[in-house]
């Protein structure tokens, strides 16, 4: 649809619709937020020496969403966190 039929059909006027459609976040920004993403994967205890360690696939997870937001030239920070019960 032009900007024209759809300013018709929701009573606003194309300028508006033209607005609208151009202005606010990326879809990037709208998705990860404004700022330093933080990256946080759980820690778990191991089940022999009771060190803690992260999951393979938190890993992997964590490495691509860091990808992901570091192509869209988005710092990112990476933390661990206690799982509970510790």
């Amino acid at each position: 649809m032009s900007y024209a039929q759809i300013a018709k059909e929701a009573g606003l006027t194309r300028g508006r619709i033209h607005q609208i459609r151009h202005t606010g976040p990326a879809p990037e920004g709208a998705f990860f937020g404004q700022g330093t993403i933080t990256l946080v994967t759980p820690l778990k205890r191991e089940a022999r020496q009771a060190r803690p360690v992260v999951a393979v696939e938190d890993v992997a997870a964590a490495k691509r969403l860091e990808d992901l937001a570091r192509g869209f030239d988005l710092a990112v920070e990476l933390e661990h966190v206690l799982r509970r019960p510790w």
